[in-house]
C-alpha cells in the first residue's frame, strides 16, 4: 500500500507575499512622513526648495512602493496540486497555471500570450539555457488523443512564423504515436497529462529537481 504523505500544518499567522509587500510599502510611507516632520521640526524655517526636494522624495517613495505592490500583485500564479484542478481550469487558467508551472521548474521571462489568433503561441519564454521557446496549451479531457496534424501545424508556426528555438506543446490528455514520432523528430517537447501530474505535485512538494526538462520527451 502506498504511504499517504502527511503535511504539517502550522497553527502560528502566515502572510502571503502580497500582504508583507503591503505592509512594508505602508511602513515605508510612515518612514518617509517621519523622516518629513523630523526635518521640518528641527530646522524649523527651511528653505522652499530644500522642502520641496524633501516633498519630492517622499513622493518617489510612495510612487515606487505602490509600483512594487501592482507587480507583484500581477505576478500572482495560479497554484495547481493535482491532475484534476488543472482540468477543472478555463483555458485561460490553464494557460496561466502551465506559465507558473514553467517559471517553478527553471524558465525564464514566462508570459502568457494567448489570444485570438495567437497563431498557436499561448506562452512565450526562454529556457535555462536562453533559447527562445513558445508554448501551446491544450486542456482535454483524459482519453482524448492529440495527432500528428495537430503537432505537425504547431511545428509550422514555431519555425516559420515565431521563429523560436523549439516549441512546447503541453496537454491534460495524452498524443499518439505518430505525433511523438513526429515531435522527436523535429525538436518539439511533448508534456502529457501523466507528466503534468508528475510536475504539479513535485512543484507542489517543494521537490521541483531544478532541471527545466525534466520531465519534458526528450527530443
Amino acid at each position: 500500500m502506498a504511504r499517504r504523505r502527511r503535511r504539517s500544518r502550522s497553527s502560528g499567522f502566515t502572510t502571503s507575499p502580497f500582504a508583507f509587500s503591503v505592509f512594508a510599502f505602508c511602513v515605508m510611507v510612515v518612514l518617509a512622513v517621519g523622516l518629513l516632520a523630523s526635518v521640518v521640526e528641527a530646522v524649523g524655517r527651511v528653505a522652499p526648495a530644500v522642502l520641496t526636494g524633501i516633498g519630492a522624495l517622499v513622493l518617489l517613495t510612495v510612487v515606487l512602493g505602490a509600483y512594487s505592490v501592482v507587480r507583484i500583485q500581477r505576478r500572482k500564479r495560479l497554484r495547481i496540486r493535482t491532475l484534476g484542478e488543472l482540468l477543472a481550469l478555463t483555458p485561460a487558467q490553464f494557460e496561466q497555471a502551465i506559465a507558473g508551472l514553467l517559471h517553478d521548474t527553471g524558465y525564464r521571462s514566462v508570459r502568457r500570450v494567448g489570444r485570438a489568433g495567437d497563431l498557436a503561441a499561448d506562452i512565450v519564454c526562454k529556457d535555462a539555457r536562453g533559447r527562445s521557446v513558445v508554448v501551446q496549451c491544450k486542456r482535454y479531457a483524459p482519453g482524448t488523443k492529440i495527432g500528428s496534424p495537430d503537432v505537425q501545424t504547431f511545428i509550422g508556426m514555431v519555425t516559420v512564423h515565431h521563429r523560436a528555438d523549439y516549441g512546447i506543446f503541453a496537454t491534460t490528455s495524452e498524443f499518439s504515436a505518430p505525433a511523438i514520432a513526429l515531435a522527436k523528430r523535429h525538436g518539439v517537447r511533448l508534456l502529457d497529462g501523466s507528466q503534468l501530474s508528475r510536475m504539479v505535485t513535485a512543484v507542489g512538494d517543494g521537490h521541483s529537481s531544478g532541471d527545466p526538462q525534466a520531465e519534458l520527451e526528450p527530443v
